[in-house]
């Protein structure tokens, strides 16, 4: 988790510093009496400030799908580390078959991953369109062009936003039922619901605390009996 925090805390950082540099160059260049102060033209700096973040938005979709991969291999072998080890505990068979049923969720995360890669996919193509191009005046000569695919992009980018909420509406529980709370839709828990709940867990951990006494108590019995033979 605290991994997760530091890059999402990296994500916003970036994001914030690109925002920053993307206005600041383009007031450079369209604002008058900034341009003038400045001597910025679109061929320059702004071309070269859309080259930055442009490079900047390859690396950071690589980056992310990486990540991915990455998340999945390691829990996989989590994965397979924790099955090896219950299939090697003889004494608790059921707690075992109890702990194969949990499996993290990759499917959701995988669900938004999609999401960013397929949305985002025209574009990063058109990104690196723009790299192979040699020519500094490219993008005027063809902006009309330019525009055009620019329209695309942020149509894809607004229905991303609109999709990626839906999808975690429908794929995560937590989610949903906190939206529900909030106009008062949820199932309240009551307090005979809680107490039962309670009286359960009590239940089958005292069940569970006397099988191990049961267990060591044979065990004890045992090894008395084979150290009097």
């Amino acid at each position: 988790m605290r991994r997760c925090i530091y890059l999402m805390i990296l994500s916003w950082f970036i994001f914030v510093i690109m925002v920053s540099y993307s206005l600041g160059v383009s007031a450079l260049v369209k604002i008058p009496s900034l341009n003038e102060w400045s001597g910025c033209r679109m061929e320059t700096c702004l071309r070269l400030m859309y080259r930055i973040r442009n490079a900047v938005t390859l690396g950071v979709y690589c980056f992310t799908l990486v990540v991915f991969v990455i998340t999945v291999l390691l829990i996989r072998r989590a994965q397979r580390f924790v099955n090896s080890f219950r299939k090697r505990d003889k004494d608790r068979p059921n707690a075992a078959d109890r702990g194969s049923r949990v499996r993290f969720p990759l499917w959701k995360l995988a669900i938004n991953v999609a999401t960013f890669a397929g949305f985002n996919f025209f574009y990063i193509l058109w990104i690196i369109r723009l790299f192979l191009e040699r020519d500094p005046c490219f993008f005027q000569l063809h902006y009309a062009e330019n525009m055009r695919l620019i329209s695309f992009r942020r149509c894809a980018l607004i229905l991303r936003i609109i999709v990626d909420p839906i999808l975690s509406y429908v794929t995560d529980y937590q989610l949903r039922r906190n939206f529900l709370a909030i106009f008062g839709v949820n199932r309240k828990i009551t307090q005979a619901s809680t107490s039962r709940s309670t009286f359960q867990k009590s239940t089958y951990s005292n069940s569970s605390v006397d099988m191990d006494e049961n267990q060591s108590a044979r065990v004890r019995r045992s090894q008395t009996v084979s150290t009097v033979t």
